[in-house]
């Protein structure tokens, strides 16, 4: 006696060219696709509805290598075990297989509407798709779902968990939407040489280890108030060239060489920072002036070596300067250390490969000694002030003087013009940065606390003066 299954399938087909299919399945019971489809290599489109399970995308994976479009919006996948599929007994109800669209041709692929979608391990990792849009109701990716996908141009984020790299190594990635994401894992973007534009970043409250390293046509990136972490070498290698933190109050940590091996020109760092770490800046040889928040205490090993930096304001609670921190920074022209009353502690060659002599550390004369009698600090050229707590509201240095009347600030030079401003508060904390082009300036300074000022001005030959004025 024979036995025959019985199989329920409804089956529309759409010939498209002589051999180009566009196809359209509805089953009734899953694990049964293989057995509706014939001639299943020239299919190009292909849309599946009702109960399916993992032999069934892994079968349209691996024996449809024509599909290029595929629509499972209207198609439940359930749970199954028992035979074996690339190492994978068990599978989960409302998950993408891993590794199960790898290395496809498809294009485009529309997922199941199901809550708690799961995308699985390197599902897509290696496709031609070109456009991602993760939709509301996908719970997790998993690690590398979408990785080396080389046709990959726009990606459009959720709310969801995600593993690590999950977008990794797609060269021609362009635009990333971050939509109701807040959380960017461990190299989620890391080596997408042509990412150029990150919409809706000032949501983002966490920026994990390598996210987007190596990222060099990201030349700007917005940091919101909401940011607390910044992992180790998030941005390294990256096209940064701005890397604005004043807003980023909420900021707890900033992991070592976040920043290095960027074109970074400009930083502004958050006022609440504590400490710089290890390679922060390293080898951003761009980067010409840092000033360093109020409240760092640590200024990490290599945190600036091999920097363009010309000028370095140190904050007034600087306690440590790690090694090699500033090494082969030969741009360096002027430390402004009038905030310190005590020595910082130095590693080891903290200065190596600089001319020390050519650079101006200024400082108030009740620290001089101190600073002269350590072996590094002494090496520097001295520009002494006189007591600290004798500070007017004029001051001339550098035939560039200094003078408040009231609530304006006025800078004046004879004859060289006026390249620069920058206004700080005594804490070190950065308020206004000009850049003139004239022999006189005015800074209304009626928004600022304190009356205590440090201005720095730089003229255009090059010449800079650092003058500390009081507002009376």
């Amino acid at each position: 006696m024979r036995f025959y299954k019985l199989i329920s399938l409804s089956i529309s087909v759409c010939l498209c060219s002589a051999s180009a299919w566009g196809l359209a399945i509805s089953t009734q019971k899953p694990g049964t696709l293989s057995e509706a489809l014939k001639d299943a290599g020239t299919v190009t489109d292909l849309t599946v509805t009702g109960p399916i399970d993992a032999t069934d995308l892994y079968y349209i994976g691996r024996n449809m290598p024509g599909v290029v479009t595929l629509d499972l919006s209207g198609a439940e996948i359930l749970a199954s075990r028992g035979l074996k599929i690339d190492g994978y007994t068990d599978f989960s109800q409302g998950t993408l297989a891993p590794g199960v669209f790898s290395g496809t041709s498809l294009r485009s692929v529309i997922l199941p509407t199901q809550a708690g979608l799961v995308i699985g391990d390197g599902a897509f990792m290696g496709s031609a798709l070109v456009n991602v849009t993760v939709p509301a109701n996908v719970d997790s990716i998993g690690l590398g779902a979408f990785s080396g996908c080389e046709s990959l141009e726009n990606v459009t984020l959720s709310a969801c968990r995600m593993g690590e790299s999950v977008f990794s190594d797609c060269p021609v990635l362009e635009t990333v939407n971050i939509g109701s994401a807040t959380t960017i894992p461990t190299a989620t973007f890391k080596r997408c040489a042509g990412l150029s534009s990150v919409k809706g970043s000032e949501k983002i409250t966490y920026i994990g280890d390598e996210a987007f390293a190596g990222d060099v046509c990201l030349t700007d990136f917005a940091f919101g108030n909401s940011l607390t972490y910044i992992g180790t070498d998030a941005f390294a290698g990256s096209g940064l060239k701005t890397a604005n933190l004043k807003d980023a109050a909420a900021l707890i940590h900033l992991g070592e060489h976040s920043f290095a091996g960027t074109p970074v020109e400009e930083v502004t760092l958050p006022n609440k920072m504590e400490i710089i770490a290890d390679g922060l800046f390293f080898n951003s040889t761009s980067l010409k002036a840092i000033t360093v928040p109020a409240q760092v205490y640590t200024i990490g090993a290599f945190a600036f070596a091999q920097t363009g930096l010309s000028e370095v304001l140190l904050s007034e609670g600087l306690s440590e300067i790690g090694d090699y921190a500033m090494a082969n920074a030969t741009d360096l022209q002027h430390i402004d250390a009038v905030a310190l009353e005590k020595v910082p502690s130095l590693g080891q060659d903290v200065w190596v490969g600089v001319d020390q002599q050519s650079v101006l550390l200024s400082l108030f004369e009740t620290v001089a000694d101190e600073f002269a009698a350590d072996e590094q600090w002494s090496k520097f050229t001295f520009d002494i002030r006189g007591d600290r707590d004798a500070v007017n509201d004029l001051e001339t240095h550098n035939d560039i003087e200094g003078r408040f009347v009231g609530y304006n600030l006025y800078v004046r030079s004879d004859p060289e013009t006026i390249d620069e401003v920058r206004l700080y508060d005594i804490a070190g904390r950065h308020l206004v940065r000009l850049n003139p082009q004239t022999t006189t300036v005015t800074v209304d300074t009626s928004d600022f606390d304190g009356n205590i000022f440090i201005i720095n001005v730089k003229l255009n030959n090059g010449d800079t003066a650092t003058l500390k004025l009081a507002r009376r």
